[in-house]
């Protein structure tokens, strides 16, 4: 028996969920999903949660939270907050922006697709001043100073670059602390700099996806989102300890 199209199973709320303190407004968050949904198709509740956790800004306007993590199985719509994220900043911010895969055609395809976004508009497609579709050199440049460079973690990564608002770490499963430690420091001179962490399941050798995944569930960072949708049921003990429960 076929399910009837609107019936939606299971819940739109992350199993795991970390916070950032100090949230003050929301507007931006909500510029964002409007921007998206008038540009593609609506949102669903999981997502606008999703971008609501990572753009939530203080009394001072700057992000609530400087890192933000969100944990998915694949093709469960990561990439598509993703990119509205990022049309956001590059049309109303003007922010300029590294997207990093672990392999390069991960990222290639995320730039075809906000390609796609900019080119079915002509009102966007006018806000755009280059785009560069050379291997390796994947990138949209933008009339109001905004740009997107596309790389991947192997290659030559953030180098020659200065002043990013936004590093986005793809496929943070496979992230290594000395790909986060090549990158970061082109955002030292950004005022209001954030780090976008989104990958599925953690391998045995996914130490920084661990770690984000572990301060998630302790609760850990003022300036820290860290969403998760899993069936596993996990927690830390009073003791400290991390347990989990897979379903059969």
């Amino acid at each position: 028996m076929s399910l009837p199209l609107d019936e939606r199973l299971g819940t739109q709320q992350p199993q795991i969920s970390h916070l950032p303190a100090d949230v003050h407004s929301l507007d931006v968050a909500e510029e964002c999903i409007e921007l998206a949904e008038a540009y593609g198709p609506e949102l669903d509740e999981a997502q606008k949660i999703t971008l609501q956790s990572w753009m939530g800004t203080r009394s001072d306007g700057v992000w609530a939270a400087r890192t933000v993590a969100h944990a998915m199985s694949r093709q469960n719509g990561k990439g598509d907050e993703i990119q509205w994220r990022e049309l956001w900043g590059l049309t109303l911010r003007g922010e300029k922006i590294i997207h990093t895969s672990q392999e390069l055609q991960t990222s290639v395809n995320a730039f075809m697709r906000l390609v796609g976004v900019f080119e079915a508009h002509d009102d966007l497609r006018r806000l755009v001043a280059r785009i560069r579709y050379a291997n390796g050199e994947q990138g949209i440049e933008m009339v109001n100073g905004g740009s997107i460079r596309y790389r991947a973690r192997t290659g030559p990564g953030a180098r020659g670059l200065d002043d990013i608002a936004v590093v986005v770490y793809d496929e943070a499963q496979h992230l290594q602390r000395e790909h986060v430690a090549a990158s970061s420091p082109v955002m030292a001179v950004n005022p209001n700099p954030q780090l976008i962490l989104t990958g599925s399941a953690g391998l045995s050798f996914s130490e920084v996806w661990w770690e984000a995944r572990l301060n998630g569930l302790r609760k850990r960072g003022d300036r820290f989102t860290y969403l998760e949708h899993t069936a596993e049921q996990c927690a830390i003990d009073g003791d400290g300890r991390f347990t989990s429960v897979r379903p059969n």
